[in-house]
C-alpha cells in the first residue's frame, strides 16, 4: 500500500513538471510589414518563456558562432556581437554588459534563452529591433531599419509639394504612382517606412488623409487622399539631398471660397464622433444561456468599456444608442447616430449557440450579403422589428434587406472593410 502510494506521487511529480515547461510556437513578423517571418519553438519553465536561440537565429540568417567547450554561442546581429553562455545570467552586447533575471538553460547542448529578458537587453543595449507580444505570442523584428523618416508641405498658389525626407538615395525607377479618382498611391521600391509614428504634420486644405504603410518588405506606400480638383503633377530627386519631391496640383487656383470649402470638406474626414451601439436590451434580450445570461446585458456591458476606453485614448465624441437595459427600436438607433454626425457605427452582438466547442469571433461590415451565411445573420438580427409598436414604418422591406435600405451607406464600403479588418486583427 505505501509503496503504491509512493509510485503515484512520483509520476504526480513527472507529470507536473512536464506540463509547467510546456510552452508553444512563438510567430516571427516584420514589424513594419506585418510579413510573416516564420515561427520557433518555446517552452516555459517558471514565468519565464525561453526560446532556442540557434533556431531564432536562422530563422532570421543570423550568422552564429558556437564554442560548446566553453558553453557560448554568439549572434552577429545588425552590426552587433551579442554572446550568451549556459548557466549564466549574464549577456555581452558589444561591451555592454547586462544581467539577466534568470540564467540561460542548456538541455542536450542547446542553447534556450528567456526571451523577454533577451528582448529588454538589446532595448538596454540601444538595439531596438524586437517587441514581444506575450498575448499573442508574436515576436516583432524590424529587419530593417526606415528610411523614410519626415515627410513635410509646402504650399504655394496653386500647387501643393510634399518634400519625403529619406536615409538614402533613390532612383527614379525605383518609385511608381497611381491615381484613383480622389486618391493618390506613391510606391517606393526599397522603401521603408514606421508606420507607428505620427505623420500629423501633414497638413495643406488639398490633402484630406494621409495614410503611410508598408505593403511588403520592400516597399512602402503613401496614399493621399485629396480634393476632387487635386492631380499629380510631377515627381523629382533632389541631386544634393536624400529626399523625394511630389508636387500635386489644382485644376484652377483656389479662391478664398474655394479654401473655406476646401478646409470644411477636410474636416468632414476627421472621426470625431463615434457611435457604439449594444446590441438589443429590454424586452429584446437577444441570446441567451443557462442562468439567465442574457446577450443583451454583456453588449450593454461591452459597449460601455469600450466607450470608457475610447474617451480616455482619444478626442473623439462617443456615444451609445443605449446606456441601460431599455428597448430601442432600429429606426431610432440609426436616426440618433445620424443625427450626431457619426463617422464610425460600431454595433455590438454576442453569437449564441447551441454547439458548446465553438469560439471566437466574427466582424461585419456593411455591404450586400452574398452568402447564405451572412443573409441567415441580417435576417435574425432584423427580427427585432417583430418587438417594436410601429412595424408599419418597415413596411416593403424584406428581413434580409433592411440593414442595407436603413443604412444606405454603399458609398463607404472600401472604408467600413478596412476597419472591420483592423478590428478582426486587434481580436
Amino acid at each position: 500500500m505505501a509503496k503504491s502510494k509512493v509510485r503515484w506521487l512520483f509520476l504526480f511529480f513527472i507529470i507536473a513538471l512536464s506540463l509547467e515547461s510546456f510552452g508553444g510556437e512563438i510567430k516571427l513578423r516584420d514589424k513594419l510589414s506585418g510579413a510573416s517571418l516564420g515561427s520557433i519553438r518555446s517552452i516555459k519553465i517558471g514565468r519565464y518563456v525561453f526560446i532556442p536561440i540557434e533556431e531564432f537565429a536562422k530563422a532570421l540568417s543570423i550568422p552564429t558562432i558556437k564554442d560548446l567547450n566553453a558553453k557560448k554561442i554568439s549572434l552577429f546581429y545588425k552590426k552587433n556581437k551579442i554572446t550568451f553562455t549556459a548557466y549564466n545570467p549574464f549577456v555581452h552586447l558589444n561591451k555592454f554588459k547586462f544581467q539577466m533575471t534568470t540564467d540561460v538553460r542548456f538541455p542536450n547542448g542547446d542553447f534556450y534563452v528567456p526571451l523577454p529578458e533577451m528582448v529588454k537587453g538589446f532595448e538596454l543595449a540601444g538595439i531596438n529591433t524586437l517587441y514581444f507580444d506575450s498575448n499573442r505570442l508574436t515576436l516583432y523584428v524590424i529587419m530593417r531599419p526606415p528610411n523614410i523618416v519626415n515627410i513635410t508641405t509646402v504650399t504655394n498658389g496653386d500647387t501643393l509639394e510634399l518634400f519625403i525626407k529619406t536615409t538614402q538615395k533613390f532612383q527614379r525607377q525605383n518609385i511608381d504612382t497611381i491615381q484613383d479618382k480622389e486618391w493618390i498611391y506613391i510606391n517606393i521600391n526599397g522603401g521603408v517606412i514606421d508606420v507607428s509614428q505620427k505623420w500629423d504634420h501633414i497638413n495643406g486644405p488639398a490633402i484630406f488623409e494621409f495614410i503611410p504603410s508598408q505593403i511588403a518588405m520592400n516597399k512602402a506606400r503613401l496614399a493621399l487622399h485629396v480634393a476632387p480638383n487635386v492631380s499629380l503633377d510631377n515627381i523629382k530627386l533632389l541631386p544634393d539631398a536624400s529626399e523625394i519631391v511630389v508636387t500635386l496640383v489644382s485644376n484652377s487656383i483656389a479662391s478664398s471660397v474655394v479654401f473655406a470649402e476646401l478646409l470644411k470638406e477636410r474636416e468632414k474626414w476627421k472621426i470625431d464622433t463615434i457611435i457604439i451601439d449594444p446590441g438589443h436590451g429590454g424586452k429584446d434580450a437577444g441570446g441567451s444561456a443557462p442562468g439567465r445570461i442574457l446577450e443583451k446585458n454583456i453588449a450593454l456591458s461591452i459597449a460601455k468599456k469600450l466607450g470608457d476606453e475610447l474617451r480616455a485614448r482619444t478626442n473623439a465624441k462617443v456615444i451609445l444608442t443605449r446606456d441601460r437595459d431599455y428597448f430601442v427600436p432600429l429606426k431610432r438607433r440609426t436616426k440618433k447616430a445620424n443625427e450626431a454626425g457619426g463617422k464610425l457605427f460600431i454595433s455590438i452582438h454576442v453569437d449564441a449557440n447551441r454547439v458548446k466547442s465553438l469560439h471566437g469571433h466574427t466582424v461585419y461590415f456593411l455591404g450586400p450579403a452574398k452568402t447564405d451565411e451572412t443573409r441567415n445573420v441580417a435576417q435574425f438580427e432584423n427580427s427585432v422589428i417583430k418587438f417594436e409598436d410601429s412595424q408599419n414604418e418597415y413596411a416593403g422591406l424584406s428581413d434580409a434587406s433592411f440593414i442595407l435600405a436603413a443604412n444606405a451607406q454603399n458609398s463607404y464600403n472600401k472604408e467600413s472593410q478596412e476597419l472591420a479588418a483592423m478590428i478582426n486583427e486587434a481580436l
